[in-house]
């Protein structure tokens, strides 16, 4: 009886990581697309994004 259940869990566990990348796939995907239509205009925000946080973090 103890020895069905691993099937079931490698089954699962397939299927976790399955969707997981997918998801991350996806994610990627999204992001790199969108990068590619904001990096002209977010550069100099990020830079700025990123000296606001050094900012906050001396203080």
């Amino acid at each position: 009886m103890k020895k069905e259940k691993k099937p079931i869990n490698l089954k699962w566990m397939v299927l976790a990581v399955a969707l997981a990348c997918t998801f991350f796939f996806v994610l990627v995907f999204i992001g790199f697309e969108v990068q590619k239509d904001l990096i002209p205009n977010s550069v100099p925000l990020m830079q700025g994004h990123d000296q606001a946080i050094g900012l906050q973090k001396h203080e």
